[in-house]
Formats: C-alpha cells, sequence, structure tokens
C-alpha cells in the first residue's frame, strides 16, 4: 500500500507536467518521476526509506526547483505564468520537505506543510478575498471567510488554484489552540479531513491512485 505521505509528492510531480518547458528546461523531470515512482511503489515507509538515503535526490531536485522559482517569479506577469510558477514552488516544498515528514502519521494530511501566518493582505473580488500570509515565506489563499488584515490563521500549503486573475497556494483550516506566524499548525479532525480532501480531489484529476 502507498505511503499517503509520498502520494502528495506524486501529485508535486505530475503538477510539473503542466508547467511550460521554458521554465523546466534546466529540470531532468523524467529522472524525478523515476525517482517519485521507484518510492510510491517501495514496499519500505517513507522512514525505512529515508535510513536507506533514497530521499536525498528527491530533495535534492526540491532544491533545483526552488532556483527555477526564485529566478522567474518576479519575471512572470500573466495569470497563467504565476499559475505554473506557484507549481514550481509547491513542487519545491513538498520534495525539499520530504524528510520533514518523515515520523509524522501515515496519513494524507502529512504529506504536505502547514503553519500559522499572518494575514498582511487582504483584497475583495467577486466575493471571495485574496489574502497575503506571513509565515514560512509569503503565501497567496484565496477564501471565501470573513477574514482582515492582522489575522493570525492556520493554513495548509495545497497545489494552485487560479481564481480568475488570483492564484491561491493553500487553503486556511481548522486547528487546535493558537500559534505565532510560522509555527507548526496541529489539525482538528475536521481540518484534517478538508485539507485531505483538496488533496484527494487533486490526485483524482491527476489519475492518481491512493
Amino acid at each position: 500500500m502507498k505511503d499517503p505521505r509520498v502520494v502528495v509528492a506524486e501529485v508535486a510531480v505530475e503538477l510539473l507536467k503542466e508547467v511550460p518547458q521554458k521554465f523546466l528546461r534546466k529540470i531532468d523531470l523524467r529522472t524525478l518521476s523515476a525517482e517519485i515512482k521507484t518510492l510510491s511503489f517501495s514496499f519500505m515507509s517513507l522512514e525505512e526509506l529515508s535510513d536507506q538515503g533514497m530521499l536525498e535526490n528527491v530533495t535534492r531536485f526540491g532544491d533545483e526547483l526552488k532556483e527555477v522559482y526564485l529566478s522567474w517569479k518576479d519575471k512572470a506577469k500573466a495569470a497563467g505564468e504565476r499559475l505554473a510558477l506557484s507549481k514550481v514552488r509547491f513542487a519545491h516544498i513538498i520534495l525539499s520537505n520530504l524528510p520533514e515528514r518523515v515520523g509524522r502519521a501515515r496519513e494524507l494530511f502529512y504529506g504536505t506543510d502547514s503553519y500559522w501566518g499572518k494575514l498582511i493582505m487582504v483584497d475583495e473580488f467577486n466575493g471571495l478575498r485574496d489574502t497575503l500570509i506571513e509565515s514560512k515565506g509569503r503565501f497567496h489563499v484565496v477564501t471565501n471567510l470573513n477574514v482582515t488584515e492582522g489575522d493570525i490563521l492556520a493554513f495548509a500549503i495545497l497545489p494552485p488554484r487560479r481564481f480568475g486573475d488570483h492564484i491561491s497556494e493553500g487553503m486556511f483550516f481548522e486547528a487546535e489552540g493558537e500559534g505565532r506566524p510560522g509555527d507548526q499548525a496541529i489539525s482538528t479532525e475536521r481540518g484534517k479531513r478538508s485539507v485531505e480532501a483538496v488533496l484527494r480531489e487533486e490526485a483524482s484529476r491527476l489519475n492518481i491512485k491512493i
């Protein structure tokens, strides 16, 4: 049975296949896909794979994707390009942080990262709000929640979605207690289910079995 935490890495790599080649010229996507398939079809747990040193090549690709994102992010103006680069950023975060998921529960929720963040901008459009969050970096989250600047909320980093000219890089979810921006957020069961529903939907769209 697949380790659910690795499924999110599969999602990340499949998303890269939707990114225009001009952004990924330096990335050997075929080799990266093969590395992820090896992890996905392994009978070993993520912990055992880590002990065998089998996550190192994947995290190296994650670091390369970070360089791609940083080199292009200020040049992308059109919404389509910003969405593509958000997919690159998502893949970088998921792959680079794969070793940090060692020791977490074997659940889909723990295949991604969740933090507390402070809202430093809220822009209303079409009944929704495009928020900018200060946390482990800055992330845009589009939401229908009634939020205001200065709020500190828990959010999960998820496959990016486009809402017109706005790009959402995650979602807010129900978490336990309170935290400071950048702290890891501990989800309630309801919050966990809401995040996993998004990941399952994206895996289904990409024909990835869980």
